[in-house]
């Protein structure tokens, strides 16, 4: 017997998935601060996608912030801080 998958109801992934038929995703932060270790000059934003970036001296970090648009863009800069060999000090994203 051919199974009719058009009117099949989606299923969460399993007992313990958050979601259930109907949910909307969760919203994806907008805008990042990204703080590294040490100071980085603002030269450098460019680089980063074009993010402002912003050392504080006394304080012994830096902070790269702006509109980041997806999960992969905010890997990518996560990568390239990581390749840097900077120490990441803190991540926060605002929806």
């Amino acid at each position: 017997m051919k199974k009719d998958y058009h009117k099949t109801q989606i299923e969460p992934a399993g007992p313990f998935s958050p979601w259930t038929p109907g949910m909307e995703p969760p919203k994806q932060p907008v805008s990042y601060v990204i703080e590294v270790l040490g100071c980085i000059g603002e030269d450098w934003s460019e680089w980063f996608n074009g993010l402002s970036i912003q050392c504080h001296e006394d304080k012994g970090i830096s902070m790269i912030y702006g509109d980041i648009k997806d999960q992969a863009e905010l890997f990518a800069l996560l990568t390239k801080i990581r390749n840097l060999g900077l120490s990441l000090f803190r991540l926060n994203g605002n929806v």
